[in-house]
């Protein structure tokens, strides 16, 4: 068995004490053997007092010989040369021998005692003649030449550099180190290790590099290393460095100087550099140098034979600093063995392991049984307390629960009640333990009672709905949950009772909105008939009946013609009450079998089921057509609704609902050619709505890629044929089709709302011509430009001319501008204000095809007007028509009185020349007296009428 651990601490420390008490007493008697009464000794120091290198080689000087001589009297007389801060030239020698030839000159030591090489070195080339037969005893040595000087009456101790030791350090710390700065203060000592560093050097190879910086000032060395930033240093000496004030500076700001001039790696060989900021190395021992030179010193006055002088082989250790070691983040495996590290954290448990281990296990033992005791304490009390809150708990969740419950016998008897039950039913608890599950519950019976106990025994509980009687006689809605339990030392059923009226209405709500959500997806919101998605699904099922039943199937695609006017004019609440009463019209119009939807806007669809013939088909057209077209009265007025009708024929036209709503859509759309009207799919719609979209895509291409061309057709005075205007028509050359007639893509241009940025395009363009027939010097005469309604309704457009004319610089008389009759009519009070303002800029405006629309006389004398243009359609069928040719001299006869020049369109031979002079028409244009032609022939005719 293993000795106690207590037993072996108190064994080892009586041995110890024995030990020591041992040696000092060899000593003591070696020192009264060999000592004097007294012991005098001079310490002659090469540097200065408190540099600590010298410092330490004293302190072990003098602590040994105490050790050693404990019995005599020693007394140490210290001088210091104090050559780290002064130049150590023959001078100053002079001066300090004088120093101490002075002082001691009444008084002979029995030993110097020098420190370093400028000690040694002053004492043997100088100080010898006045203590010529004192023995000397040196440490701190680097010189070996001094060995020929050693004499039985001068020994000490050599220092042994440890350049290799460090060398091969950092080249194991640094496999890739190839350089190291090797830091010093110049002084001697600096320059005997610098020598051996370079002869270790160059004795490792060529692998390493050197720099030496030394003789230089620290503030001088710190700004070399800053320049470097980063590196290995490897510090000399440095207790000669000077700082700003040329004081000596001390050790450790010197050590914190050069760390902080960059992020280097410190390594010493003393330890008294060893300050924070240095890593450590293999350093020297100063106060183990002091140590073995006072052996020496001890053997030189003891012994009769002297000792042969000695390195202090072992003077030097390992010793790194933790914190620089982590900073740097070097290895600790790859140290030295046996380094020893200074700075670490204190850690009990590494440095007492076994003594933490009894400890812990003391304690442990303590706290184990102290557990143990309070859980044999408390547990008989948390017993009792679980019991006595199991009660409790049970209780509070049986009253405080949002339920209410019920304890049933197995018969259906009620054996206690919550709070909650009492104000569900209104009953008090006393009387409900009176009564059964059957009084409270009406639709609940005794076989279902059975029914529900078989049910349990198999699933454990239940979960049902049925409806509870309150006391006043309502009845509401519950949910029941019932499981089987004991109380009382008897079966019963505990049931949990849930009032779910407010679920049940929540559930009705949901089921309504439901079904108005679901209305409303099918349904259009203004008009209440079904939607796009309604109307195809019943499209479909109709189709899906007539292919089994071999019936047709039609699809009437309407759409109320200029309904965009309404809104615009009248506002869209208005419009959306016209939609209303036509959608009541056309509901009253068709079958109860049949389907009226909305598509959205001013379309509307019918779905005719079970079609045998064309011909009744044609008449629900008609019906239709006819049923739309009474006025609609509102408190605003009464107002006149007209329709275009397409139809599509299942299976004629299409098997399909998407080919029966686009095949009646492009019948819709012919219709609206000529308007309240219907039309008939039939294969060449097709292609014309196919063209019409092609010719829709080229269009918009030929805005951007500037295909358009303006045409200019003369006008004249018709006594004279004098040239007095012309009219700027649009012409379309397209890139495959070549020219494009006018009639072909201006109502597509209108349908698409492309026609603005025609206008402005044709309108600009007009008015840059007359430019340059100026500049060319051609005499001018007004241009006219038709203007289209989408353009004169414009809020802002007669700015839009003036903005045009400022930037064509033309005169405004030169432009005149050409619009319907149609356009007054419907927009007098805007197309008033808008004439207005052109009037006002110079601008003139004239009517054309005067006579072909809404004609009203009252217009002309309220708007500010020019020229009335005569329809060509007059002029062209007034040899034939006697109306005709009354209206036109109607026409002219209104102009003369009102005083508007009158124009005549469309004059081709010379019997309508010669009537239109006859009734003494102003102008006219036509194929007889100028076709339209490109601006350039246009420039020859202005050259011919200057």
């Amino acid at each position: 068995m293993k000795p106690n651990r207590l037993y072996m601490i108190c064994n080892s420390s009586i041995w110890i004490v024995v030990v020591t008490f041992l040696c000092l007493l060899g000593s003591a008697g070696t020192g009264a053997a060999a000592s004097t009464d007294e012991l005098k000794i001079l310490a002659i120091h090469a540097y200065h007092q408190g540099y600590g290198w010298t410092e330490g080689q004293h302190e072990g000087f003098a602590s040994t010989l105490k050790s050693k001589l404990p019995q005599t009297e020693l007394q140490i007389y210290s001088e210091y040369l104090d050559t780290k801060r002064r130049s150590f030239d023959p001078a100053y020698r002079t001066f300090f021998l004088n120093y101490l030839r002075d002082k001691y000159q009444n008084f002979k030591p029995d030993l110097i005692y020098t420190t370093d090489d400028n000690g040694l070195t002053f004492v043997l080339e100088e100080a010898r003649e006045v203590f010529t037969t004192v023995p000397i005893v040196f440490s701190g040595v680097n010189n070996l030449n001094q060995e020929r000087h050693l004499t039985p009456s001068m020994q000490g101790i050599f220092e042994r550099l440890q350049v290799q030791q460090n060398l091969d350090l950092l080249r194991k710390l640094h496999p890739d180190l190839n350089e190291i700065l090797v830091v010093g203060d110049g002084s001697s000592t600096h320059r005997a290790m610098a020598e051996a560093i370079r002869r270790e050097g160059w004795e490792h190879g060529s692998w390493l590099e050197m720099e030496f910086l030394a003789d230089r000032s620290l503030t001088q060395v710190v700004s070399q290393l800053r320049k470097r930033k980063q590196g290995v240093v490897l510090l000399s000496t440095i207790g000669g460095f000077w700082d700003d004030q040329n004081q000596v500076a001390p050790l450790p700001q010197v050590v914190k100087a050069i760390a902080g001039a960059g992020d280097f790696q410190i390594f010493v060989m003393e330890d008294t550099y060893l300050l924070p900021g240095a890593i450590g190395g293999w350093v020297n021992s100063s106060r183990f140098q002091g140590n073995s030179a006072a052996k020496v010193a001890v053997s030189m006055l003891t012994s009769d034979s002297p000792l042969q002088p000695q390195q202090a082989v072992t003077a030097a250790e390992a010793v790194f600093d933790y914190q620089a070691l982590r900073k740097h983040q070097l290895p600790r495996v790859l140290l030295p063995e046996g380094s020893r590290l200074i700075n670490e954290p204190i850690n009990l448990i590494s440095q007492y392991p076994y003594e933490s281990f009894a400890v812990a296990c003391v304690l442990f033992s303590l706290l184990w049984i102290i557990a143990l005791l309070s859980l044999n304490i408390n547990r008989r009390r948390r017993a009792e307390k679980e019991l006595q809150a199991s009660r409790w708990q049970m209780q509070r969740l049986f009253e405080d629960a949002p339920d209410a419950i019920y304890l049933v016998s197995l018969d259906g008897q009620i054996l206690d009640v919550n709070e909650h039950a009492e104000e569900s039913l209104g009953v008090e608890r006393e009387q409900l333990r009176k009564m059964s599950v059957f009084d409270i519950d009406p639709i609940f019976t005794p076989d279902m009672l059975d029914g529900l106990l078989r049910e349990i025994e198999v699933e454990d509980n239940r979960h049902f709905e049925s409806k509870h009687r309150q006391a006043n006689g309502t009845v509401f809605p519950v949910d029941i949950r019932v499981s089987r339990c004991e109380w009382a030392d008897q079966p019963v059923l505990l049931c949990y009772v849930r009032d779910i009226s407010d679920r049940k209405q929540h559930e009705l709500q949901l089921l309504e909105n439901e079904e108005r959500l679901n209305y409303l997806a099918f349904h259009d919101s203004l008009t209440g008939l079904p939607n796009r998605l309604l109307f195809q699904d019943r499209l479909e099922h109709a189709i899906n009946l007539a292919a089994r039943h071999e019936t047709g199937v039609a699809v009437f695609f309407l759409d109320l013609d200029r309904f965009k006017n309404i809104n615009d004019s009248l506002g869209h609440d208005i419009g959306d009450r016209v939609l209303c009463r036509v959608a009541e019209r056309l509901k009253k119009t068709v079958r109860s079998t049949d389907t009226v939807g909305r598509l959205g806007g001013d379309e509307f669809v019918i779905l005719v089921e079970d079609v045998t013939d064309v011909d009744s088909l044609t008449h629900l057209a008609q019906k239709v057509k006819e049923t739309v077209q009474p006025a609609i009265s509102l408190p605003e007025g009464e107002l006149f609704v007209t329709t275009s009708i397409g139809l599509a024929l299942y299976p004629e036209d299409s098997a399909s609902a998407q080919g029966l709503m686009k095949y009646a859509d492009v019948a819709m759309y012919k219709a609206k050619e000529t308007r309240n009207c219907y039309r008939f799919y039939h294969a060449e719609m097709n292609a014309r709505a196919t063209e019409f979209l092609f010719l829709e895509s080229s269009l918009r291409r030929a805005l951007e890629q500037d295909q358009f061309v303006l045409h200019y057709q003369p006008q004249f005075e018709l006594e004279d044929g004098q040239l007095v205007g012309m009219e700027a028509l649009l012409r379309w050359h397209h890139p495959e089709r070549g020219m494009v007639p006018p009639g072909d893509f201006i109502p597509l241009a209108e349908e698409t709302g492309l026609i603005l940025p025609m206008g402005d395009w044709i309108l600009r363009e007009a008015c840059y011509q007359i430019r340059t027939w100026q500049e060319t010097g051609l005499p001018v005469v007004p241009v006219a430009v038709n203007i289209s309604p989408a353009q004169f309704q414009q809020s802002d457009w007669s700015q839009t001319v003036a903005n045009i004319l400022e930037e064509t610089g033309i005169e405004p008389y030169l432009l005149e501008l050409e619009i319907t009759e149609n356009l007054l009519m419907e927009h007098s009070e805007a197309a008033m204000s808008t004439m207005s303002d052109l009037k006002e800029m110079g601008v003139a405006v004239s009517i054309d095809d005067f006579g072909a629309g809404y004609s009203s006389l009252a217009y002309l004398s309220r708007f500010p007007l020019k020229k009335l243009k005569i329809d060509r359609s007059f002029i062209t069928d007034f040899e034939t028509s006697f109306n005709d040719a009354a209206i036109v001299c109607t026409v002219i006869n209104l102009g003369w009185n009102l005083g508007l020049q009158i124009v005549a369109e469309g004059i081709e031979n010379e019997k309508q020349l010669q009537f239109l002079v006859e009734q003494g028409c102003h102008q006219g244009q036509g194929f007889l007296l100028g076709r339209p032609t490109p601006a350039e022939d246009m420039s020859v005719l202005l050259k011919k009428h200057r």
